[in-house]
């Protein structure tokens, strides 16, 4: 099956699907295997970490990473199966991981996820994997209406180029909508090295409101600091952000 169609039919599967499984006092497993799997999807889902506690071969009992918070979820083996035998789902921390980013997506968590949509995974397009991943796992778009983010491919920028990435952009929409209503007509620009697993330069455009506050408006990471890149993100802040009614307005760098 070629995958455009492999597409269509992959879409149906998790639109129709979108009820994740339930984690509730009584609920059955198939096996051990599974219920860790659904335990570790409602953790990148709630946005946070948890660890083990008294866990066995037979029993997997976690609690939240939080020192002192009460939420915690318990499977232990039941015949041929695995039974939810406790679950406290409130948490009483606030900490929940920030960003899209999280240590429990893996590269091999992908694969698996994505692998059941497909009879012939052998033909299966990354662009079928960053469409799913995106609807079910990315929420940006959908929790922030008005927000707008862009990934950018070598061959998206430069003839020849190949499917790896190069850049990112992404701007929420209440910035936006506060940037033309509430905030001075003011822009603060600069660029910053990322440090870590990822690498690259963050750049970001910040606004200025009435008390003289900061309001971040934009953000993109990109390879280098040049002329290109910059010329690349005064493009994408012109486009989502100023919109091209908007003549008046100061852009200010430390350069």
């Amino acid at each position: 099956m070629k995958a455009d169609g492999m597409f269509v039919g992959a879409h149906d599967v998790y639109t129709n699907n979108l009820q994740f499984e339930q984690l509730t006092v009584g609920a059955i497993f198939s096996n051990m295997q599974h219920f860790k799997k659904v335990v570790k999807e409602y953790a990148i889902r709630q946005r946070f970490m948890f660890v083990r506690s008294k866990s066995t071969p037979k029993k997997y009992d976690v609690r939240c990473k939080v020192e002192g918070c009460k939420w915690r979820i318990t499977g232990t083996n039941h015949m041929t199966c695995v039974l939810v035998k406790s679950f406290v789902p409130d948490h009483t921390c606030r900490t929940k991981l920030r960003g899209n980013d999280h240590p429990l997506v893996t590269a091999a968590w992908v694969a698996q996820t994505c692998l059941r949509l497909f009879a012939c995974p052998d033909d299966v397009r990354t662009r079928i994997i960053r469409e799913y991943i995106k609807m079910h796992w990315v929420q940006m778009m959908r929790r922030n209406p008005g927000s707008y983010m862009r990934v950018f491919r070598a061959r998206d920028l430069r003839p020849r180029g190949d499917d790896r990435f190069v850049r990112l952009f992404w701007t929420f929409g209440l910035s936006i909508w506060s940037f033309h209503r509430t905030l001075r007509h003011i822009i603060l620009v600069d660029g910053t090295h990322l440090r870590g697993k990822y690498l690259g330069i963050l750049l970001i455009a910040i606004g200025v409101d009435g008390n003289n506050g900061l309001y971040p408006l934009a953000f993109g990471v990109v390879e280098m600091e040049n002329e290109d890149s910059w010329r690349w993100f005064f493009m994408l802040l012109r486009q989502y952000v100023l919109t091209a009614e908007m003549n008046i307005f100061t852009i200010c760098s430390d350069r």
